[in-house]
């Protein structure tokens, strides 16, 4: 009769509109399911990438130590240098002493002076390179620990990164 095959296509009506909810549900389950894994892998990501600046750190650090090793070298050597310029001012002093006092022996104490200037133009041109090179040594730990500086900032804002993003997977986590 109608009133059977209207109450048949009524209980197939409520069957559908029943099993179409259980299936949004589902869909919804698995789209959460699918944010969280890739807020999960984000934050993954986040923590390698704060891994990644901890090297860096360290590397610039290391950098850091071993320019101002050099630095201290360089400066050791400098005054090696200056002392080896006034060694020399003292023999090109010695040796006109002797011309003054020595005429007779003139032609030798010129000789003197002139090997005494050259030492002393020598170690005069190697104190001022060495100088110029104890500052660009001392320039150059500058701009390392300048960089050492930006890499830790970099650093801590990513792991600030990490940790919200750590934290919003655990949410989502907990959510699905």
């Amino acid at each position: 009769s109608a009133a059977d095959i209207a109450n048949k296509a009524a209980g197939q009506a409520t069957s559908a509109a029943a099993s179409q909810g259980e299936a949004a549900y589902r869909a919804a389950q698995e789209a959460t399911r699918k944010v969280a894994a890739k807020v999960s892998a984000a934050a993954q990501k986040a923590q390698a990438a704060a891994a990644l600046k901890y090297a860096q750190a360290g590397q610039l650090t290391q950098a850091a130590q071993i320019a101002q090793a050099l630095v201290f070298k360089e400066a050791s050597q400098t005054a090696k240098t200056g002392r080896t310029v006034q060694a020399a001012e003292a023999i090109q002093m010695l040796a006109m002493a002797q011309v003054a006092a020595l005429q007779h022996a003139l032609s030798q104490a010129e000789a003197q002076v002139a090997i005494a200037q050259q030492v002393m133009d020598a170690a005069t041109s190697a104190y001022y390179e060495q100088s110029s090179m104890l500052k660009q040594a001392q320039k150059t730990a500058q701009n390392i620990i300048h960089q050492q500086s930006l890499a830790v900032s970099d650093l801590s804002s990513a792991q600030a990164a990490a940790e919200t993003a750590r934290a919003a997977a655990t949410k989502a986590l907990y959510q699905a």
